[in-house]
């Protein structure tokens, strides 16, 4: 039994074979010219440099009186737009209008509104501008629609999702 069990492992074993038996079967590189298939390059013009003549110039010396009266000119100019400007004190009431106008939590409350009446999960930003806003709102107002419901958006607990170029 052993005898025919080792004949039939001897028969099926891979044979044995020297280093170089198959070097003449298996290439093991290839090297290609294709160098007659590649149209030559064109040829590059080279750019001449321009050659600058000097026919008139713009650049003259200035009398130093002239430039001092034209000094004096600018600075009444400043004078008069500085003396027309408002006040710091009318500038700071003018800022602190604009912050107080602006009302975050309401708007991210109109926006939490519209979801909850609506019942949709999901609208794109332009649906939501409309739905939102009356058809009533002046012209002047609808330009800062978009941003303040972008921005209420962003501020809020609000889930965004992308699609295509924009949330």
């Amino acid at each position: 039994a052993e005898v025919s069990i080792e004949n039939w492992e001897y028969s099926y074993r891979d044979p044995v074979v020297s280093h170089g038996f198959f070097s003449d079967l298996v290439r093991q590189s290839m090297a290609v010219d294709l160098s007659d298939l590649i149209a030559p390059a064109p040829k590059r013009k080279r750019r001449s440099v321009p050659s600058f003549k000097v026919e008139s110039s713009i650049v003259a010396p200035v009398d130093k009186s002239a430039v001092l009266e034209m000094v004096q000119q600018l600075e009444h100019n400043s004078e008069i737009a500085v003396s027309s400007l408002q006040s710091d004190e009318e500038k700071k009431q003018k800022a602190l209008e604009v912050a107080h106008d602006e009302d975050v939590s309401t708007w991210i409350g109109a926006i939490a509104d519209c979801f909850t009446s609506t019942s949709t999960r999901c609208l794109p930003l332009v649906e939501l501008v409309e739905q939102i806003h009356s058809s009533t709102t002046l012209e002047s107002d609808r330009k800062m629609l978009l941003v303040t419901t972008w921005l209420a958006v962003l501020s809020g607990d609000f889930e965004l999702e992308q699609r295509e170029d924009f949330y």
